[in-house]
């Protein structure tokens, strides 16, 4: 009998084979896109965090099964002006890691977004914030 190897197969087995030695990404081989995009929403939160006039950032979804869909709440207090300034900044900086999610997931179908906010509220339930800017940030799975 002779195994007949496809493209799929091939990059199935050879994102398996990458994972098993511990390699997330390897010649364009995405072991694990999820943990990627978890990455890349982390790392956005933090930068978003580092701008001027922020108190605290999250990430939030909507759909509590699907990542593709994330508003950045950003909490702040600061002037008309300076809220304008920070949502161009934030703004720019979302798009950017919107646009190299797409690239690497080879995906469109992303949606991310900002919102600069004087309160965080209540009405978000714990299992749609992916993220948060604080120190004892952690992933909190969204399809929990």
């Amino acid at each position: 009998m002779t195994l007949s190897l496809t493209k799929p197969l091939i990059k199935e087995f050879l994102s398996n084979t990458l994972i098993g030695l511990g390699i997330n990404s390897f010649f364009g081989f995405t072991s694990n896109k999820k943990s990627f995009v978890l990455a890349e929403i982390n790392s956005l939160v933090q930068r978003l965090s580092k701008l001027e006039n922020v108190g605290q950032v999250r990430a939030v979804t909507y759909n509590n099964n699907d990542l593709h869909e994330i508003t950045f709440e950003i909490l702040s207090h600061a002037d008309f002006d300076a809220t304008r300034k920070l949502a161009e900044k934030a703004t720019a900086l979302v798009v950017e890691t919107e646009w190299k999610v797409c690239d690497i997931t080879k995906s469109e179908d992303w949606d991310f977004g900002t919102q600069i906010l004087r309160d965080f509220g209540s009405n978000i339930k714990k299992n749609q914030i992916v993220t948060f800017s604080n120190a004892q940030s952690e992933y909190l799975s969204a399809t929990s």
